[in-house]
């Protein structure tokens, strides 16, 4: 989106230029640099990160009678694995926080279950939750511990049907776990379904140095975080309007 728009002034300087409308180009040029240096030197981007990503890590949970683990997926790439796909990379420290806040719950003796969120948007005919199964009882994760729900395609149908899958009041803690960008509207989401979550996010992305080397990455996480306050104000319009996704 952030790059999107980037490209459209380049296209805009350039469109003007050959018009000859040599003030016109010269504005858009200048706002052409002003929004790569905003962008590339990583101003742009640690400002919208510092806005979503204000939850800590779990690093002490607290734990009781009855845990429960969300996990969400975050999509899937070829591999040549026994079923041919891993989760993408982006969602990969989603399943090792996942996994080590397993291991934290079962080392005090308590009940601890995790549920996957992940459908197959692709139609690949694997779910992102079915990987993210596998991965998790690779890493030591009991598989009866594991329950699935593979029928959602976005963060909203991942807590409808998720809602529709649990009990909260079946647990005393429920922790979910997704992308540190991706927290505050999975726990909005979350929470407009009746679950409410404590927040245990996978990872902490921040911009790279202000040069221009990293105006690449820093154009990635300006997109990404862009794409989590648009999907927010999505679901808010859309729940005013009384529309589903």
């Amino acid at each position: 989106m952030i790059t999107a728009a980037l490209f459209l002034l380049i296209c805009a300087s350039f469109l003007v230029l050959i018009l000859k409308k040599t003030r016109i180009a010269a504005l858009f040029s200048f706002l052409t640099l002003l929004w790569f240096v905003f962008n590339g030197f990583g101003f742009l981007p640690e400002l919208l990160l510092s806005e979503l990503q204000t939850a800590p890590r779990a690093t002490a949970p607290v734990w009781k009678q009855k845990n429960l683990i969300i996990l969400l997926g975050g999509g899937k790439a070829p591999w040549p694995a026994a079923d041919g796909f891993s989760t993408k990379i982006l969602a990969v420290p989603r399943v090792l926080e996942s996994a080590r806040l397993y291991q934290l719950c079962k080392a005090t003796a308590n009940d601890c279950r995790i549920i996957i969120s992940g459908g197959d948007p692709s139609r690949d005919k694997i779910s992102e939750a079915q990987i993210m199964a596998r991965e998790l009882t690779e890493s030591g994760v009991n598989p009866v511990d594991v329950m699935t729900e593979d029928q959602s395609n976005n963060t909203y149908q991942n807590a409808k049907f998720v809602a529709e899958k649990i009990r909260p009041a079946d647990y005393d803690t429920i922790y979910l776990v997704t992308s540190g960008t991706h927290m505050s509207r999975s726990q909005i989401l979350f929470s407009h379904f009746g679950i409410n979550t404590t927040p245990a996010p996978a990872d902490f992305l921040s911009a790279r140095g202000r040069h221009l080397t990293s105006s690449g990455y820093n154009f990635l996480l300006a997109d990404l975080a862009s794409h989590e306050f648009v999907g927010i104000l999505q679901f808010y319009i859309y729940n005013w309007l009384g529309l589903n996704y």
